[in-house]
């Protein structure tokens, strides 16, 4: 066993960057949720620079500097602004296709995926409120998983040991902003029928 892990050190990153993923997700307090989740794109960075996945690597280094961009925002109590936002998105779709269409990178339409899944997380990590990031976060991870089935079946289980996290976290965490939510929607029909019956 140390024998594998001294040959694929990228393996042992790997199972760290899944603990601290998994474990980010089951906060309410959105700080925390963004500090677990530097650290856990910061072992990702680590993860494909030493595994070699240059293409995979950027949009991760990215990533990182964005969670690292909305933990100073978030320290402050400022609300991330939707330029900044815009331009991490625009810098992760810049990355995708560039990857997509390098000869020197092995690529696939599913890539377009992933393109739609890193605007997810760019979306998630800026957010006020966590229950809404775990919903940017839940589309993002799915939308990996459709990624991994199609093209790297080796990785769906992390991609779904992390979805069934979100889940749980949404139950544990999240049951009373759901419940507010979807009231908000008979109260809206309530008000209209009133409106047509005077």
């Amino acid at each position: 066993m140390l024998a594998f892990i001294k040959e694929n050190p990228d393996f042992l990153i790997g199972i760290f960057v899944l603990i601290a993923t998994v474990l980010g997700m089951q906060f309410k307090s959105m700080r925390m949720i963004i500090i677990f989740q530097l650290l856990s794109n910061a072992l990702l960075a680590l993860q494909c620079i030493v595994g070699g996945t240059v293409s995979t690597g950027g949009v991760v280094i990215l990533a990182t500097v964005q969670t690292a961009v909305s933990f100073i925002f978030n320290y402050k109590k400022i609300p991330f602004p939707l330029w900044l936002t815009l331009s991490f998105m625009a810098g992760f779709v810049a990355i995708t296709v560039i990857g997509f269409i390098s000869p020197s990178v092995s690529s696939s339409p599913f890539d377009l995926v992933t393109m739609v899944a890193v605007c997810f997380f760019a979306l998630s990590i800026v957010q006020q409120r966590s229950w809404i990031c775990r919903i940017c976060l839940a589309c993002n991870v799915s939308l990996w998983l459709i990624y991994d089935i199609f093209v790297l079946p080796s990785a769906a289980l992390n991609h779904a040991i992390i979805l069934t996290s979100i889940f749980v976290s949404v139950l544990h965490n999240d049951r009373e902003e759901w419940k507010a939510f979807f009231r908000h929607f008979p109260r809206k029909r309530e008000k209209k029928q009133n409106i047509n019956k005077s």
